[in-house]
């Protein structure tokens, strides 16, 4: 009976010393050929540039072995060409070939390295993964050696980022046109802009990242964080110890003001509120209405009726079957809603709002507010705990006054905000609404400018389903 046979070529470099991939592949196809070993084009894997020390990172291996897996089974054994490209970690070498053999019946050979059967051979065996493995560690450790030596001279060794190009002698040189978009990026986010805003007008732009993809949030927040563009060379930075860096090693592309800016500004952004940038809005809207039931947010959907585009809200959780009423109202009505409860303000001067102190934004304020919550859990958990007999009365006393003390200090800080002079805060308040109902009726205005506008006077808007009526909340930052 005609063996078959699957074929399992990899190289881990383009530069390294083994044979090709195309010189295996003759090699093994001659050895099947003279030992009547019948090949499928199907059972052919090829692994190019892929190391061979974790088999979960090499895909044509893991298809390989799932192929072995099936019934019947596809092929009778696997050719290399050498032990040492079915695997470098010898326990995963002894794993899938002890699998492969007593599970599937399939063996492995190595048509460069003959083993004689018996004991004997499958010592001949270890001894070949033991040295494979050992190769591998050692040139691993010359290879990082090497590394850091040609990091330490200032030498180039990866993939320069979007900006910079390497000159003749391998050092960094900016590239004007690319330069031009980074120092765009960082102005324009520290000038306020979202990083979403601002990646969606790069990639809308047709601008192109060096792997020739659009632009992301992402792909901007990387180049914000990267102190390459302030001309700093740092080589294995994940290492901590053996991370090596040098400051003003190239031509920077931006100041290290604006880059330091920058940074505090991501750092504020990663410990702040999560604020969805207004840019991802499907309307004006979205995100102040919220459920008079559940207190959810309704979320707009858009329906081509007729040809033509109509849009309503629906309460999120309603969706989801978290909430059993209904709160569907059309983008249109919210809209008139809204003008109207604009222009009955103007018309009769009078507003009902809550004003957030001139030194604090409205994310600050939220913040202490939330720092209040935040103590009176822990309040009821120090109770809880004295209860349950986990605290004696003394460490529950100890933590109660601890955080009434904390508690008072955030209080003073609320009370310190909210010192209004109402005469004066009506007046103002007066004037930015009309101020923000002139602008919203602007044409060519633009999604993300009337969500601001909004967002700029007014918490939230709860639709009272049962009244049929929208509820605006009204605020004064100064």
């Amino acid at each position: 009976m005609i063996q078959r046979a699957a074929l399992y070529i990899r190289v881990s470099t383009d530069k390294q010393e083994d044979l090709s991939p195309d010189a295996q592949r003759r090699l093994l196809i001659d050895y099947a050929d003279k030992h009547e070993i019948a090949i499928e084009e199907d059972y052919i894997f090829l692994e190019n540039g892929i190391s061979g020390k974790k088999a979960e990172k090499r895909p044509q291996f893991q298809r390989m072995i799932a192929a072995a897996k099936q019934k019947p089974r596809p092929f009778d054994v696997i050719l290399v060409w050498k032990f040492s490209r079915f695997a470098r970690n010898q326990e995963e070498s002894i794993v899938y070939k002890s699998m492969l053999r007593k599970k599937c019946g399939i063996d492995i050979v190595s048509i460069s390295e003959p083993i004689i059967d018996g004991p004997f051979g499958s010592l001949i065996e270890r001894i070949i993964e033991w040295m494979d493995e050992y190769y591998s560690i050692r040139l691993s450790g010359e290879v990082m050696r090497g590394m850091t030596e040609n990091a330490m001279r200032g030498n180039i060794q990866w993939v320069l980022p979007f900006g910079y190009c390497t000159d003749a002698n391998n050092q960094p040189v900016p590239v004007p046109e690319e330069a031009k978009i980074v120092q765009e990026i960082f102005s324009r986010f520290v000038s306020g802009e979202s990083m979403y805003g601002i990646s969606k007008d790069i990639a809308q732009r047709g601008i192109l990242t060096k792997r020739k993809k659009p632009f992301t949030k992402n792909m901007v927040k990387y180049i914000l964080k990267n102190e390459t563009y302030i001309g700093t060379y740092i080589w294995n930075k994940p290492s901590g110890d053996k991370t090596i860096r040098i400051e003003k090693a190239f031509e920077p592309i931006i100041s290290s003001d604006l880059f330091d800016t920058a940074h505090e500004k991501l750092k504020k952004l990663a410990t702040g509120p999560q604020i969805r940038p207004s840019e991802t809005y499907g309307h004006w809207l979205s995100g102040l209405l919220k459920c008079s039931n559940c207190g959810g947010t309704l979320v707009v959907h858009h329906n081509i009726i007729a040809g033509k585009r109509y849009g309503s809200f629906q309460c999120n959780n309603y969706c989801k079957s978290n909430c059993d009423i209904s709160h569907s109202i059309s983008t249109a009505k919210a809209e008139a809603a809204l003008f109207d409860s604009l222009q009955n303000i103007i018309d009769t001067g009078f507003v009902s709002f809550q004003r957030v102190s001139s030194n604090s934004s409205r994310d600050t304020f939220a913040n202490l507010q939330m720092q209040i919550k935040q103590i009176e859990a822990k309040e009821k958990r120090a109770r809880d705990a004295y209860l349950a007999g986990i605290d004696s009365i003394e460490d529950y006393k100890a933590s109660k006054k601890q955080l009434e003390e904390e508690k008072m200090k955030i209080k003073k800080q609320v009370d310190k905000i909210s010192t209004p002079d109402p005469e004066v805060d009506k007046k103002e308040m007066l004037k930015r609404i009309y101020d923000i109902n002139t602008f919203l009726r602007c044409e060519n205005v633009s999604i993300p400018e009337k969500s601001n506008a909004v967002r700029s006077i007014i918490q939230k808007i709860v639709y009272d389903k049962s009244n049929k009526e929208l509820i605006f909340y009204y605020y004064l930052a100064k």
